[in-house]
């Protein structure tokens, strides 16, 4: 059977930002040249009963700009997916695992204190929330319990789901780098593999997890980094906000961090979406 991998251009809308307390420590931006970064990476996808579908290789290309204003970072990821021949054709699959590609603008602002993603706000009590909302429930096989999964009787005959509507960030204190369910929660029980929704919206929740790994894994290597430089400051300073306004490659990083997160909501309201069909 022939491979058919479909091409599809996505622009991602979520608008994040913040307002910040504390202090950065002073540079001299103004004599900072540009950091550029390309930066791939290739993963296999698998579902959560542990089926290879296929892989993903997510390109981000970056640029920090120091002046005396303050950084400003431009992240642009690029995802290409491709699917093992049996279900290259599939509309189930290729309509959930398709190609994308997102702009993330983040601006720090030395003189306010702020930094803001894609021109909106992000909320610094929000950012230093403890995940208080958790969806309880039993021999759990798919997604992230807290926010999106399915889980199906022994015989994989019913399958039962949940997911939330979105999700908020957690960069700091309790939980800290995991995501906040955020909106209404929907529930199905007693969904069998006919229903017409059913393998979208199984196949929708196995591309959240993995694009929520893929967060998962820029925000642990960025926290590391800069554990390794030394990096200080207050508290949301150990955060992809404090990070971004580092500069440098620092920012480099802090900024895909930013962008996975925004791939990984969109994709849970994808999900969403597809259990509220079933």
């Amino acid at each position: 059977m022939k491979k058919m991998k479909c091409k599809t251009l996505i622009s991602f809308g979520l608008s994040l930002a913040i307002v910040l307390t504390g202090t950065i420590p002073a540079t001299n931006a103004s004599e900072k040249q540009p950091t550029s970064e390309v930066r791939t990476t290739t993963n296999d996808i698998y579902t959560k009963e542990g089926k290879l579908l296929g892989n993903v290789v997510k390109t981000h290309s970056v640029q920090v700009i120091e002046d005396n204003n303050g950084t400003h970072t431009t992240v642009t990821t690029f995802e290409d997916f491709t699917l093992l021949p049996e279900y290259a054709e599939d509309i189930n699959y290729t309509s959930v695992f398709k190609d994308e590609e997102r702009v993330t603008e983040i601006e720090f602002d030395n003189t306010n204190k702020t930094i803001t993603v894609d021109g909106e706000e992000l909320d610094v009590d929000k950012m230093a929330s403890p995940i208080t909302n958790r969806i309880q429930a039993r021999s759990d096989t798919g997604g992230i319990p807290a926010l999106c999964h399915y889980y199906s009787n022994s015989a994989m005959t019913s399958y039962s789901f949940a997911c939330y509507q979105s999700m908020n960030y957690n960069w700091v204190g309790n939980g800290n780098g995991h995501g906040e369910p955020e909106g209404k929660n929907i529930q199905k029980t007693g969904i069998k593999p006919s229903n017409q929704w059913f393998a979208v919206a199984k196949n929708s929740i196995d591309l959240f997890d993995n694009s929520y790994s893929d967060y998962r894994r820029a925000y642990a290597f960025t926290l590391a980094e800069a554990a390794a430089i030394g990096w200080t400051g207050v508290i949301w300073a150990w955060s992809p906000a404090g990070w971004v306004a580092a500069g440098g490659p620092l920012a480099v990083s802090a900024g895909i961090v930013i962008s996975d997160f925004k791939g990984a909501v969109d994709d849970l309201e994808k999900a969403y979406t597809y259990v509220n069909k079933l």
